[in-house]
């Protein structure tokens, strides 16, 4: 929340976008058995070590328990989450965790849980983004680049003729900024 405020002071703009992890602690702290699993298998530890619980405190209670004393030691952290933006756009960029979603128009792609868990079907795709039929609602709706993430790379990674920009650099350990030009290539 300062890093927003500081912003907002220098007359700037800081989005936090959500992820398929933030998904999983609002729906697995929220009390869903196998999506606590999935939040369990996939670093949900490390959140609940973060907000204060020890391993034997999530063991041993159901996610309705583990939610309540989530809430006690860490109240701003599900209600933070749930202000993280499925996507931001800024000009022709849109950001976004996994990427578009082929043939899906735009208001589906917000409410729809595929943009944080795509993979292939955007990087890899073969129709290339956004000229192809396949990206026809962004392209409609003046979407030219996209930057993302959720497919670890070693260093940012250009696709799509350099109009998508992977920055999931987790495998090379190393945290990755990009300095965006209007109407320039990525």
């Amino acid at each position: 929340a300062s890093l927003r405020a500081q912003a907002e002071a220098a007359g700037g703009l800081v989005a936090i976008l959500e992820g398929n992890h933030e998904a999983q602690v609002l729906g697995g702290i929220g009390g869903e058995p196998e999506i606590f699993r999935a939040f369990l298998a996939f670093g949900g530890g490390a959140t609940l070590l973060s907000a204060g619980l020890r391993p034997d405190e999530w063991e041993s209670r159901s996610p309705a328990e583990i939610a309540a004393r989530v809430d006690e030691l860490a109240p701003d952290l599900v209600p933070t989450l749930w202000t993280f933006a499925p996507y931001a756009r800024w000009g022709d960029v849109l950001f976004v965790h996994g990427g578009p979603v082929p043939y899906q128009d735009l208001g589906r792609f917000e409410r729809s849980a595929d943009r944080l868990w795509i993979r292939d079907e955007f990087f890899a795709s073969p129709d290339s983004f956004p000229e192809a039929e396949a990206w026809a609602a962004y392209r409609m709706a003046g979407i030219g680049r996209v930057v993302f993430g959720h497919t670890p790379v070693e260093r940012p990674t250009l696709g799509h003729g350099g109009r998508a920009l992977n920055l999931d650099t987790w495998r090379g350990r190393q945290v990755t900024l990009a300095r965006l030009k209007p109407g320039r290539a990525l």
